[in-house]
């Protein structure tokens, strides 16, 4: 069943809650505040959230090896920025050290 939040008469389906989990009573909800920024506080202690992203073997193993190639793909494009460049440099004149002995 699809939650809608926007209605204020909406009953919390609380089946599919963790073990544990309970409702705060309206009397609960002056533990309840926040601050000038806008922090959530919990009877005077703020609320974290967070999100942790957890990766399955799996997952962590593609992006070790997405990495790796990427790695190896940025090698391999300066290698062959630097092979562009030094024939350039032979063929314009620039350079003459390392280049092809041209015979005619």
């Amino acid at each position: 069943m699809a939650q809608n939040y926007k209605d204020p008469g909406a009953i919390a389906d609380t089946s599919q809650w963790p073990a544990g989990i309970r409702q705060i009573s309206v009397k609960q909800m002056g533990y309840m505040g926040v601050d000038d920024a806008g922090t959530l506080y919990w009877d005077g202690k703020p609320i974290e959230v967070r999100k942790r992203l957890d990766l399955t073997r799996g997952e962590r193993v593609f992006a070790v090896l997405v990495g790796l190639f990427t790695i190896a793909g940025s090698v391999g494009a300066v290698a062959q920025g630097w092979a562009a460049a030094h024939q350039w440099s032979c063929q314009t004149g620039v350079v003459k050290v390392g280049c092809p002995v041209v015979s005619r």
